[in-house]
């Protein structure tokens, strides 16, 4: 029985829902789409009548063959719309952001301009239809419609082809079935390059638009035919109410543009003829049926406006609660919850799901404000937008509400989907949604509006939750404190025991301060409890408190460190070590001190390996924990450690491989995988750290503020600086590296002043802090000629560049480099940088310092293939640049392209410095033509005897070189022709001399 019930299903699934039903979609659909508009423009919206007077094949059949396929107003329009829907992609400003993450972990991004595309596109096609009549457009809307069709289908094949050859990144599939492939798509995201996102272009900036200017044609059209009855009233009311319903509603959609990026029709329906099709030709063709209708068909009666001035307010309202609704579930999935709704606290259920690596990833679902009344609130103020939009045609026709028909089967159709998928992704999560919804309104269940199925919901529950020992061991932190704060502790009759896991679980969770406030709390009601703590006990809370006040960076009372007289003695030593490096800088002596003290136990091997990294001795660092790890396999975090030392020793490759080690067993580890990102920023650049940071942004708790601040902060700097200003002041007394990035930041952007005086008063100690003082020392002294500066980044360099921790690192090879490069000793600059060339290829800043290096050494094609290599457009504007590549040319012997740099900067100010630099190398080089040209150039602004010798001699050339047979013949007329723009008689002669030479030949 049930193998032949299986058989059913799968005849069911395979005959009739992946071939039938699509086959029948993709016969039927197109034909409705030209159909519906065409009776509503030609056969006055007599649905019922015109199919009684004709078959449906031959009315078919009639529509068709009057469709001109070649009408260039049509594919005028379908072109320019597609066009400019491309080139929105492409040029419009805006700020990145990604859709959600596939099963596979692919996260699609886009960019938020949608709103800007929609202005712009207003801006320009309402005055330009105002202007002009575009009443036989309307007529021509079912044309438009059927080129849409056809149009539609064309890229639809494009895109199954696209899937088959060459999908793009994220979710692709087919189910060897062409026909479902065809239909439903093989490609969840296709992209054409990295900016165009196809959905993004047809969805959103083709089909949407289409539809807007149908509905701004209809109202224009309807203003022609009765212009002399607008002044009377009644009439204007219907068409001016859907009209704006609909500009409204699609403004609303282009400003929340990067909201629908994240619904079902772009993270869930792949790519294919349902989607692509439908928006290209269904939506032109069906969603404007209310707007074709009116043209013609208003209804005029008593209490028209105040009618339709009701079905505005409804229009509008349900617009912006359908806006508002989606707007809390998206700014919930934005902050993780961290947010109010409807001024309170949203209540969230944290969900979990596994994706196709079997990784369990982290989600939540919105249980408050409008989805705490109905699981999909959204969908009903969607209804009564699509039914506003046909309501002012009142009961005159069916047609105008065949939108909100279509509307009603689609959302329920999507309403099933949507729980379906959820119920599989989520699985018990969904479950306890839904009744927590559903129990709201079930007096049954519910003692008030706010309670649960407490027979049902809350022993599902606590069932799910697991027990205190399970949070240790997973070292849950906030699950132990949610425990404790529900009295669920693991101690019932003793409170302070349950206190002092709560400081424990702070203090791991980085909340140094919330973890000593508890400390104090347990020593002030130690003396009224029943539960009293002896003085030994009083020492151990002041120490563990110590212990949060040198995280916290606060001052410690050091003589009880050293009295300490304890249990946990060796944690006091370890304590007073670091205060110690804290206050002074370790002497041989001291250091020999302290390995002897930490000798004794794992603790304080662990604590020597720290101080070394403390003094930026890595590699000593590295030998411990490998000791460790010798003896004790079971270790396995040291590998992160090490992983971190070999990340600071630049050894990014190693660090990525000993991570991995890692990360094999711990996935969700939030510091290994930003860790992880970090060396892929060093390896790769800065988009795939990014997306690496982003997956884990996903995946952990959002009670872990301290790893928010870092990752917000790695964040800017994978993004190339993008939110400095607004993200890294705040970080800067949290997160040292936050102001030298900063600084950084300042001086890719060219403001030294701000860098200077940022780091001013910062006394260096680190790499780092040497070589950005180094930075803003060079460019204050080359920017004011100040010998005092460049001196200071001299020292600075050599330093860094020459110290033994540095010296054989990629920075410290650049610090020797950059010390050469201020003392002018270009081959020891082409040295170091020769080094470290391979780590640099496509690194814009190294190829202008190393072309510089190597013109100066006179190795000038080594040093245009540098120069060409650049493509960033500030620095191919720079004089320097424009300069050093120009002499590269020349002296490369090609004179032609240095005279096209010039031609190229001619309007700059700084035009006449590269006239001198080719008027004079030129002529050293032989180039006698070129020189000519520039010593032309240079007369004509300054009348300078100067300018005119450099000329002579350069025409003179050019008569040697075509006497030599060294250049051609045409030299000679264009060397003539610019001896004659000059007033010096001498130049006569010179024309009358090359005039008979030429004659001779």
């Amino acid at each position: 029985m049930k193998t032949m019930l299986s058989l059913i299903q799968n005849i069911y699934h395979r005959l009739i829902r992946e071939t039938i039903i699509p086959l029948l979609l993709l016969i039927i659909s197109p034909n409705v789409a030209i159909l519906l508009p065409y009776i509503v423009i030609y056969r006055k919206a007599e649905l019922i009548e015109t199919f009684k007077k004709h078959s449906v094949w031959n009315l078919t059949k009639h529509v068709w063959s009057s469709v001109d396929f070649f009408d260039g107003e049509c594919w005028s329009i379908v072109i320019i719309a597609l066009i400019w829907a491309l080139l929105s992609l492409l040029i419009l400003p805006g700020k990145k952001y990604y859709g959600p993450p596939t099963i596979n972990n692919y996260r699609p991004q886009y960019w938020q301009t949608g709103f800007k595309f929609y202005l712009i596109s207003m801006t320009i096609t309402i005055p330009l239809i105002w202007h002009y009549s575009v009443l036989h457009l309307y007529y021509k809307i079912p044309n438009l419609i059927a080129i849409l069709v056809v149009f539609g289908f064309v890229f639809c094949v494009f895109l199954y082809l696209k899937g088959l050859i060459a999908p793009d990144p994220g979710l692709y599939d087919m189910t060897g079935n062409p026909i479902f492939d065809f239909y439903w798509g093989i490609e969840l995201y296709p992209q054409l390059g990295e900016y165009i996102s196809l959905k993004a272009m047809i969805n959103s900036r083709f089909g949407l638009w289409i539809w807007q200017l149908i509905v701004l044609i209809c109202w224009k059209a309807h203003y022609e035919l009765y212009n002399s009855q607008y002044g009377k009233g009644n009439i204007i009311f219907p068409m001016t109410t859907t009209t704006l319903l609909t500009t409204i509603y699609l403004a609303k959609f282009y400003y929340w543009e990067d909201g629908y990026m994240q619904t079902i029709d772009i993270c869930v329906d792949r790519f294919g003829f349902y989607i692509a099709w439908g928006c290209i030709a269904a939506v032109p063709g069906f969603f404007t049926l209310p707007s074709l209708y009116l043209v013609k068909h208003s209804p005029n009666m008593n209490f028209i406006a105040i009618i339709n001035l009701f079905i505005f307010i409804l229009g509008l309202f349900s617009i912006f609660a359908n806006y508002y609704t989606d707007y809390q579930r998206q700014l919930v999935r934005q902050t993780d919850g961290d947010c109010l709704i409807w001024s309170k606290k949203p209540v969230l259920i944290r969900a979990k799901y596994k994706d196709s690596n079997n990784v369990e990833r982290n989600s939540v679902l919105l249980a408050s404000g409008s989805w705490g009344m109905a699981r999909h609130l959204n969908y009903l103020f969607e209804l009564l937008i699509a039914f506003a939009f046909g309501a002012p045609a009142l009961a005159t026709s069916i047609i105008p509400y065949l939108y909100f028909l279509f509307i009603f089967i689609l959302i329920i159709h999507r309403t099933m989907r949507d729980d379906d998928k959820c119920s599989k992704k989520y699985g018990r999560y969904w479950q306890e949604y839904c009744q927590l919804i559903l129990s709201r309104y079930n007096l049954k269940q519910s003692s008030s509006k706010n309670d649960v199925d407490h027979n049902n919901v809350n022993k599902n529950k606590t069932n799910l939750i697991p027990s205190f020992e399970e949070f240790v061991n997973k070292r849950d932190y906030v699950g132990i404190l949610t425990l404790i704060e529900c009295n669920a502790g693991p101690y019932k009759n003793n409170m302070i025991q349950n206190e002092f896991w709560r400081a424990f679980a702070h203090f791991r969770l980085g909340e140094y301060k919330k973890a000593m406030e508890t400390y104090d709390k347990i020593k002030r009601s130690s003396s009224s409890s029943k539960e009293l703590i002896d003085s030994q006990q009083i020492a151990n809370i002041e120490l563990l408190s110590c212990c949060c006040k040198f995280y916290m960076g606060e001052f410690i009372d050091q003589k009880f460190i050293e009295t300490y007289d304890g249990p946990n003695k060796l944690l006091a030593e370890r304590l007073k070590i670091y205060l110690d490096l804290k206050n002074d800088e370790p002497t041989i002596e001291s250091m020999d001190r302290i390995q002897k003290i930490l000798s004794k136990t794992v603790e304080d091997q662990l604590c020597l390996a720290s101080v070394h990294f403390y003094r930026n001795q890595y590699q000593e660092a590295i030998d411990i924990y490998k000791k460790i790890l010798l003896e004790e396999k079971n270790y396995i975090a040291l590998n992160v450690y090490i992983a971190l030392c070999y990340y600071l020793l630049d050894y990014y490759d190693v660090s990525q491989e000993v991570l991995t080690l890692y990360l094999q067993k711990h996935p969700k580890s939030i510091i290994a995988s930003n860790l992880k990102a970090c060396n892929n920023y060093r390896l790769y650049n800065g988009t795939t750290a990014e997306i690496e940071l982003r997956n884990l942004i996903e995946s952990f708790p959002t009670n872990f503020s301290y790893a928010k601040d870092f990752i917000r902060h790695n964040l800017v700097v994978f993004l190339n600086g993008e939110g400095a200003y607004q993200v890294l002041p705040s970080l800067m007394t949290t997160i040292p590296e936050a102001k030298l990035n900063l600084t950084i930041f300042y001086l890719k952007n060219d403001k030294n002043d701000e860098a200077d005086n940022l780091i001013k008063n910062v006394e260096p100690k680190i790499p780092i802090e040497y070589i950005l003082k180094a930075i803003i020392n060079s460019n204050i002294g080359q920017s004011q000629n100040s010998h005092e500066h460049l001196k200071i980044a001299q020292n600075y360099f050599q330093l860094v560049g020459s110290s033994p921790a540095e010296c054989d690192t990629i920075q410290g090879r650049q610090c020797m480099a950059s010390y050469f490069f201020l003392i002018r000793q270009f081959e020891e600059v082409v040295l170091y940088l020769s080094s470290i060339k391979s780590y640099f290829y496509n690194d814009d800043a190294f190829n202008f310092n190393y072309g510089q290096a190597k013109m100066m050494i006179h190795c000038f094609k080594e040093a245009e293939e540098a120069f060409l290599m650049i493509e960033n457009e500030n620095l191919k504007k720079d004089l320097v640049y424009i300069c050093c590549l120009t002499r590269c040319f020349i002296m490369n012997g090609k004179p032609t392209k240095a005279w096209d740099m010039y031609l190229k900067y001619q309007q700059s100010k700084e035009s006449t410095i590269l006239l001198h630099l080719i008027a004079n190398d030129c002529y050293k080089m032989g180039h006698f033509l070129v020189a000519l040209r520039a010593f032309d150039v240079l007369e004509k602004l300054d009348k300078s005897p100067e300018y005119w010798e450099g000329k002579r001699g350069a025409a003179a050339g050019v008569l040697q070189m075509i006497v030599n047979k060294h250049d051609p013949i045409e030299h000679l007329y264009e060397a003539i022709k610019l001896l004659r723009t000059s007033t010096n008689p001498q130049a006569n002669q010179m024309i009358t001399i090359m005039k008979n030479y030429s004659h001779e030949m």
